[in-house]
């Protein structure tokens, strides 16, 4: 089996599945835990869930910025509005509000691509490949 195929290979069987526990838990430890700042600024809509899709902080120095990203179900299907919550150092909270893009369709159709490849490297098995009976051709002799 040649490197690509291999590295190919363990991507699909343990780097998706990682992947997926790793979002998921990001999505579920959020809800429980929502950063407080963020409730503050973000609109409250009736019969939605707020789910937040991404976040991250970066630090230079005495700089530094954290931000957050949701989106409410189910009106996202409809207008895909995503919600970007920003502060700079010690600044008031921002709240930006942006359509969504091209992109996010494309990382949702590569996301399921990879997760049906995973499902497909897992569940398809070693068929075909012969198991190495050296062990019993040797005490034939």
């Amino acid at each position: 089996m040649s490197l690509l195929l291999r590295w190919v290979s363990f991507y699909f069987k343990y780097g998706v599945p990682l992947a997926v526990v790793a979002v998921a838990s990001y999505v579920i430890f959020e809800h429980f835990h929502p950063w407080k700042a963020a409730e503050t600024v973000l609109p409250h809509l009736a019969n939605e869930t707020r789910v937040s899709v991404g976040a991250g902080f970066e630090s230079r120095g005495d700089q530094s910025e954290r931000h957050a990203e949701y989106v409410y179900f189910p009106s996202h299907l409809r207008d895909s509005k995503v919600y970007v919550v920003r502060q700079h150092n010690s600044d008031p909270i921002t709240l930006e509000e942006s359509e969504g893009n091209v992109v996010s369709p494309l990382a949702v159709l590569f996301f399921v691509i990879a997760i049906v490849g995973s499902v497909w490297f897992w569940v398809r098995g070693r068929r075909g490949v012969r198991p190495n009976n050296s062990r019993e051709r040797a005490r034939a002799r």
